[in-house]
């Protein structure tokens, strides 16, 4: 990780230490007086003091915490409208309120941190087709988990298109986009057992 570092006193030959190791946030690139940067070493998760050092002595030191890569090992729903709105539930570990999610590579907004193992987010619009969902924190990026985009599905024909009030008459539906055991169909409102063939 690029380390940003602001203060006073800083100079060319400055060293940056993490958790007591000397020279550990390198190389150093010194832009100013009061500005430097650093790219930081491996480390296990957690918080770490991080202090400048210069001929003229040593910094105080501040606060970086080293994140623990995110695992996603859900999401539901697993299907979605390609129009994109819907809300889609991550469960993991290591999940942190700064996290963000994708679907596809687009950001997933947006997106409510419940805690270290759930998130919230509205799926982007996409095309018919799977997508890789995938959880990002400062501590890195999870593997991912399918999400598939399906059409919106269309009606056609309706036959019969009358039956008694009591109910019992079998239709025949036809149109687009059926998916077997995802797709209901309701009539006047009310839910009318579906078979897709």
């Amino acid at each position: 990780t690029l380390l940003a570092l602001t203060g006073s006193g800083f100079m060319a030959g400055m060293t940056v230490s993490v958790d007591g190791v000397e020279n550990a946030c390198a190389p150093v690139v010194v832009n100013s007086s009061t500005s430097a940067s650093c790219v930081t070493p491996a480390h296990g998760a957690g918080a770490v003091a991080v202090a400048v050092s210069t001929p003229g002595g040593t910094s105080g030191s501040q606060i970086f915490t080293y994140d623990d890569v995110p695992t996603l090992t859900s999401i539901a729903p697993s299907q979605g409208p390609v129009a994109g709105g819907g809300s889609l539930t991550l469960r993991g570990t290591a999940f942190v309120p700064e996290m963000t999610a994708s679907v596809g590579g687009r950001a997933c907004l947006p997106l409510t941190y419940v805690d270290q193992t759930e998130a919230h987010c509205t799926t982007p619009a996409g095309a018919i087709g799977t997508e890789p969902v995938v959880a990002t924190t400062p501590g890195g990026s999870s593997s991912s988990q399918p999400y598939t985009y399906e059409d919106v599905p269309t009606l056609a024909t309706v036959i019969p298109s009358q039956g008694p009030s009591s109910g019992g008459t079998t239709i025949t539906v036809t149109g687009s986009s059926f998916a077997p055991g995802q797709t209901e169909l309701t009539l006047a409102g009310r839910p009318c057992s579906a078979t897709v063939v």
